[in-house]
């Protein structure tokens, strides 16, 4: 059973850094799948992408996205796309050479984390949501985040 996808994330970092912390319409004209749906100012600022998807699910913050995958681990499962619904959770790695230490999604490379908004259950119609640090709370598809979030995702639901 695959529970670990390969991506290809949309979002440069080089065009990213030239207007993060201050939300433009630029971001949505380059990348149109991309929508800002909450800015920063209507969303608190100290949140960030573990925040936001975990909300309501864990009774502290995690401090980091390592904090984050050891919640996911000890509270969630792993399942494979094709399973997946709304609500479900996605975590983020950066796995370069998958023959190194971490060449399996781990705390040590896990970078962000999204929340499924709407899927038919494949990579490419999967709709996410998730917070991009100071800039806000944004919705696209599982690729339409900073290639700095990583190359992997890994689809969890909550155990029961």
């Amino acid at each position: 059973m695959q529970t670990v996808y390969p991506i290809n994330p949309m979002v440069e970092d080089d065009y990213l850094s030239n207007i993060s912390g201050r939300w433009n319409k630029k971001l949505e004209k380059y990348y149109p799948n991309i929508k800002c749906i909450q800015k920063n100012t209507e969303y608190k600022k100290s949140f960030v992408c573990f925040n936001y998807a975990l909300n309501g699910i864990v009774y502290y913050n995690p401090i980091n996205c390592q904090d984050g995958y050891y919640i996911l681990k000890d509270n969630f499962k792993q399942i494979p796309i094709e399973q997946a619904r709304k609500g479900d959770i996605l975590s983020y790695h950066e796995i370069s050479d998958f023959k190194s230490k971490y060449e399996k999604p781990c705390a040590e490379n896990c970078l962000h984390f999204a929340v499924i908004f709407k899927t038919d259950r494949t990579i490419d119609n999967t709709i996410i949501k998730s917070k991009w640090g100071i800039d806000g709370i944004f919705k696209g598809k599982i690729n339409d985040v900073p290639d700095t979030y990583g190359n992997t995702i890994v689809v969890w639901r909550r155990k029961k």
